[in-house]
């Protein structure tokens, strides 16, 4: 907790760690989307995303989404992998989470991270959305069981 900020290297597109270090205020550098795919191409990393090679048994159910799991010919570097990786992994939380710092390089990272430009500032931010999803989470919590005690006292 006293740690100032954790440098995310993803293996899945979600991870429990990711959240709860999120929930926790703390700043994560995330490698960006190019980075990433770079280093899944020459290090398979995230190779845990894809298990098997299972047929896609209704493509008409998905036009124009590029099916999401590998074959065991995929070639990383052509355009049908590089089409699967942009639409699927860019909707990983790593991604979507507000306020998460992207780096394009290690160099990038280093500038990012000593530069402190605006880094007190996207901690305030973060802190700002756990409140803000924290007040809803509990607003719904109170909805659900205001409708249970509901459906207590008609039973």
């Amino acid at each position: 907790l006293n740690h100032p900020t954790v440098v995310v290297i993803p293996y899945q597109v979600s991870t429990m760690q990711l959240v709860e270090l999120y929930r926790l205020n703390i700043l994560m550098f995330v490698p960006s989307l190019d980075l990433l795919k770079t280093w899944c191409q020459d290090y398979d990393l995230m190779w845990e995303v894809s298990y098997g090679w299972p047929e896609d048994l209704m493509p008409d159910l998905h036009p124009g989404i590029p099916y999401q799991n590998d074959r065991p010919d995929m070639d990383k570097h052509r355009k049908e992998w590089s089409e699967k990786f942009d639409y699927w992994i860019a909707k990983s939380d790593f991604y979507l989470f507000p306020h998460l710092i992207h780096f394009d390089t290690w160099d990038h990272l280093v500038e990012l991270y000593e530069g402190d430009d605006g880094l007190a500032a996207v901690n305030l931010s973060m802190m700002k959305e756990n409140a803000k999803i924290r007040t809803s989470l509990l607003s719904q919590r109170e909805e659900i069981l205001a409708r249970v005690r509901e459906n207590l006292d008609c039973g």
